[in-house]
């Protein structure tokens, strides 16, 4: 999460020197999508038993969710981002976002290969608890 932290940081920086405010607040908005259903795992993942299932729809709509905006839809900003023509003064600032999104983007792809293990769980143990106790 720290280099996670990081990568925000300097996102946030680069956005702001380079007057790339578009990129930042679409960034920004395609990591909001996501995060809003996963506020909604943790609600019911929080309740008592009676509601897992409905945690368990709210987990696979945060899966699709996250693959199209995260996994897909960033590596095309990404992409965007490299092959674009900027004014020299400014250009440093977006490949620096480039950059930063590419670190942002192998931490959601360890992220994704981690809730896909939590699917997997799920679906052949029952519990997507740690299952080591």
């Amino acid at each position: 999460m720290v280099l996670h932290h990081i990568a925000a940081i300097a996102l946030y920086f680069c956005m702001i020197f380079g007057n790339a405010m578009t990129i930042g607040c679409y960034i920004a908005y395609l990591h909001d999508i996501a995060d809003i259903f996963v506020a909604v795992v943790k609600t019911f993942g929080s309740m008592n038993n009676s509601y897992g299932s409905y945690a368990f729809i709210a987990f696979t709509v945060v899966l699709i969710v996250w693959a199209w905006t995260r996994l897909f839809v960033l590596p095309y900003c990404i992409y965007l981002i490299f092959t674009g023509t900027y004014d020299p003064i400014v250009d440093i600032f977006y490949k620096l976002n480039g950059v930063f999104l590419c670190v942002m983007l192998s931490l959601h792809i360890y992220w994704y290969s981690l809730f896909m293990q939590i699917l997997w769980l799920k679906l052949t143990k029952g519990k997507s608890e740690d299952l080591t106790n």
